[in-house]
């Protein structure tokens, strides 16, 4: 997570706490989350071993700062980066994939930002496998070829019922699986029987 600062100085409570808690929902599912601030100067060391001897792709939404960290790995090409001062958000630069030699070690290929994407060719069984968090409870349900949408007797349901499962999660693999990827948290559920 990039522009740390603009999270410590929000002056919405529920929106750091909001942030706070996801972070510490994808460190629970073993995920490395690194909460960083590229315009300080400064690589994270820690973040800078992920790419050290690797050859790395960085993707996600425009302006977030892809291209600004990269450049803090003194890469063989210094990216180009917009001026942050656009309703302090950043804005989308970069117009192609760059593969990039790091000083640090390592490749990188600095992507365009993205808005939203779609997943083609997959099906519920292998889409709820990419959830690792669902991954305990898929064998559990009553229907082998369940999609954990609507079935009867779904382990999956009942796990974020119970709070096994985090509601958000499960709605991040109902909006793709329901091709609604990149408005997540749009796409209406009801816990109610």
């Amino acid at each position: 997570m990039n522009k740390k600062d603009l999270l410590d100085k929000s002056p919405n409570e529920a929106f750091r706490n909001d942030t706070k808690s996801m972070i510490e929902l994808y460190r629970s599912l073993g995920y490395r989350v690194f909460v960083t601030q590229a315009d300080t100067g400064r690589v994270d060391e820690d973040l800078a071993a992920v790419f050290k001897n690797e050859v790395s792709l960085v993707v996600g939404h425009s302006g977030v700062g892809k291209s600004s960290l990269i450049n803090l790995m003194q890469p063989e090409l210094i990216q180009d980066v917009e001026d942050e001062e656009v309703l302090t958000k950043g804005r989308h630069t970069t117009t192609y994939a760059s593969f990039l030699k790091l000083g640090t070690g390592g490749f990188v290929i600095d992507t365009p930002g993205v808005r939203s994407f779609m997943i083609k060719d997959y099906d519920p069984i292998n889409l709820s496998w990419c959830f690792v968090d669902l991954r305990d409870y898929i064998s559990r349900c009553k229907y082998r070829e369940c999609r954990h949408l609507d079935e009867p007797a779904c382990a999956v349901q009942e796990a974020v019922k119970n709070g096994s499962i985090s509601p958000w999660r499960y709605k991040s693999y109902i909006a793709i699986l329901t091709g609604a990827s990149g408005r997540e948290g749009r796409v209406s559920i009801s816990w109610e029987d």
